[in-house]
């Protein structure tokens, strides 16, 4: 700040914030004595604040935020500023105790000071009773009790997250003119008081608090509330039908409590046009969706996910099926329903949301054949249906999904062979269809997805030779065929193509429990990243490709119960990796594992 500034002893406004301003706030700022307003925020200050700011008796606005190189404390002379009515030093690097003296700011109605490094009791301040934005958030050794702040009749916002609460919330709830009350993982222990008569509170945070009790009907009340964050806490009990009142709710998440899976959620929801964003994952409800959910018209992001208690046999989440009234969600963008118990169909409404992005419903018991209207999910990106009870062939309608980029449709009952149709989605980069019925050949369509990183294909009937143009997935990661020898049924027959050697970013290749025959291809020593290779219980025959001596991140290889032959060469036992070979035929000075031959 230039000298000549504090010369002009006659200014009252002072705006110099956002400017780049550096070094200490010289004292000399005191000479200007009639300075009413004072914005340096938003600068590069450093240095202390000087004590000289006691001097101006005729400030009412004090801004210094986004300073974080202010350190020290508050001058206790700030407590001269008689006519102070707002203070605001967040976002900066001051310490210590807050002082006692500025309770007598008997004007202040707003003091903002979060994220500093105050230290020891706050609870001084309830005496500045014309307060009404107290912001003390992010000061984690700042300490104190509620108790008190119901003398403050004015106080429009209380910001205490972070910080150390002694006791419960009890004494807010009296403080009828709040409207933002944000006090997330602050310590508050005990029941969660009754805070009906909050009437104007728009934003309510009460996340990461040990807070037990359930939610009163009278909470119905809070009919101007906005955001309601109440998530990682003990409550427990029913969700009252009157939240339904909430017809301003934008932002909701009441996820990871216990309540009751005998009660589910409201049917009244559906008052709730404006919420766009529903969270009440993991938080023990149970029952149906209601039709109701429906008509949340603003809907955009819906996380159900994780009610049905893991090791717990009596919890079964959310039950029943997916409303078909849900296909009028045309907001949604994702929908997140899986650990839960939900059956049936996923009815030919909800392919209509053309605008959905994510869907997860793994571990579910939904059942039934896909229809081809999936095709008319078209922005797609994310697909688990992982754990249900689905079966029938992939439609072809699949291939209409351009955007899909992971796709999940392992341990289900699905069958016959995967559509050509497949082979469109350009996009896609994780693809798993292990652990189902599938048969026949492997299809062209599957080789052709070039950005595809990982295949899970194990644990099915499939048949037919592993085709040459395997090499065209050169982003590949994993490979997993596994597993397909089923009875009389051969699984995977022939030799691997020589264009294996270049899937060089492929870390895992398991086609174990096969039939597959001739010699391993020596350009296995072009797969330059491969940790994990799985070859045994096959009918390979030849010897072990040295080549394999260039893999230097190998971890695991295994060859047993072939009829390979030869020696493994010095090259390859120096990797250090666990190698596994039948050593009644081939010769290993580094090889693991339990031999026949020993006996």
């Amino acid at each position: 700040m230039p000298s000549s500034l504090f010369e002009m002893n006659e200014l009252k406004i002072l705006y110099l914030d956002d400017n780049k301003l550096e070094g200490e706030i010289s004292g000399r700022i005191g000479q200007m004595s009639k300075l009413e307003k004072l914005t340096l925020n938003d600068n590069e200050f450093s240095g202390n604040l000087p004590s000289e700011f006691g001097e101006l008796n005729n400030l009412d606005m004090l801004w210094l935020y986004n300073n974080p190189d202010i350190t020290g404390t508050i001058p206790v002379e700030i407590g001269n500023c008689q006519k102070l009515k707002t203070f605001a030093i967040f976002n900066m690097g001051i310490g210590g105790a807050i002082p006692q003296e500025m309770t007598s700011l008997k004007n202040l109605e707003v003091f903002k000071a979060e994220n500093n490094d105050f230290t020891g009791d706050f609870s001084h301040l309830y005496q500045i009773t014309s307060l009404q934005i107290l912001g003390l958030s992010g000061n984690k050794q700042l300490s104190g009790s509620l108790s008190g702040i119901e003398n403050m009749p004015y106080l429009r916002e209380l910001h205490i997250s972070e910080i150390k609460i002694q006791g419960t919330l009890e004494p807010v709830a009296s403080l009828t003119n709040l409207s933002t009350l944000a006090a997330s993982e602050a310590g508050i222990t005990g029941p969660l008081p009754n805070l009906g008569q909050l009437v104007n509170l728009q934003t309510l945070d009460l996340s990461r608090n040990k807070i037990t009790g359930s939610l009163s009907a009278d909470m119905g009340e809070l009919k101007n509330l906005v955001s309601v964050k109440m998530y990682a806490m003990e409550l427990s009990g029913p969700i009252p039908e009157e939240i339904g009142n909430w017809e301003n709710i934008e932002d909701f998440d009441m996820s990871i409590n216990s309540f009751t899976s005998d009660s589910g959620i409201p049917s009244t929801i559906g008052n709730w046009k404006k919420c766009t964003m529903f969270s009440m994952t993991k938080s023990g409800i149970g029952q149906s969706l209601p039709p109701g959910i429906g008509s949340m018209e603003s809907l955009v992001y819906l996380d159900l996910s994780g009610n049905k208690k893991e090791g717990d046999l009596t919890s079964t989440g959310i039950t029943g099926s997916i409303p078909l009234e849900m296909g009028q969600l045309s907001n949604l963008r994702q929908f997140m329903i899986h650990g839960n118990d939900l059956e049936g169909p996923i009815p030919v409404e909800f392919f209509g949301l053309s605008g959905l992005i994510v869907f997860h419903a793994k571990g579910n018991r939904l059942d039934g054949n896909l229809p081809d209207e999936i095709g008319q999910l078209t922005a797609l990106e994310y697909l688990n249906l992982e754990m249900n009870r689905f079966e029938g062939a992939l439609p072809d309608g699949l291939g209409q999904m351009s955007s899909l980029k992971e796709a999940f449709f392992s341990m289900n009952f699905f069958a016959g062979e995967f559509p050509t149709t497949i082979g469109s989605l350009s996009n896609l980069v994780t693809l798993q269809l292990n652990d189902n019925r599938f048969d026949g050949a492997l299809t062209d369509a599957l080789f052709s997805l070039t950005k595809l990183k990982e295949l899970a294909l194990h644990n099915n009937f499939l048949e037919g030779e592993i085709p040459a143009s395997i090499w065209i997935l050169t982003s590949l990661e994993q490979f997993t065929a596994y597993n397909q020898k089923r009875g009389d049924r051969p699984g995977l027959i022939g030799s691997l193509p020589d264009t294996i050697g270049s899937l060089k970013r492929l870390g895992y290749f398991d086609v174990a429990d096969n039939s597959l025959t001739g010699a391993i291809p020596t350009t296995i020593g072009d797969m330059s990243w491969l940790e994990f290779g799985y070859f045994n219980d096959n009918q390979f025959t030849g010897d072990i490709p040295q080549q394999i001596g260039n893999l230097e991140w190998l971890k695991e290889l295994n060859f047993k119960d072939n009829d390979l032959e030869g020696e493994v060469s010095d090259l390859i036992c120096n990797l250090g990796a666990d190698i596994k070979v039948d050593d009644c035929t081939v010769t290993c000075s580094c090889c693991t594992g339990w031999s026949e031959c020993a006996f």
